[in-house]
């Protein structure tokens, strides 16, 4: 994974290939400044199990922290 930092957008391998924005359908570049890591718990192995989420603005990446109230919300003050 590089940096393209002309854009802040994450590049995924050799092939420049960018890793999209993980709110719903958004199909910008998803960026390091709005990324969610998510700290589930270990595999079998014991091992820890982390999700790194890259969002495009953060509105998306609040809709996507605030999602599992309710699809879509935004918390007050940010509507």
């Amino acid at each position: 994974m590089t940096l393209d930092h002309r854009r802040g957008a994450v590049s995924a391998g050799p092939s420049g290939e960018h890793i999209l924005c993980a709110w719903d359908d958004c199909e910008r570049r998803g960026l390091l400044l709005f990324e969610v890591r998510v700290n589930y718990s270990a595999d079998p192995q014991g091992h820890p199990y982390t999700v790194r989420h890259l969002f495009c603005s953060i509105r998306h990446q609040r809709y996507w922290t605030n999602g599992h109230r309710a699809y879509g919300n935004l918390p007050a003050g940010c509507r």
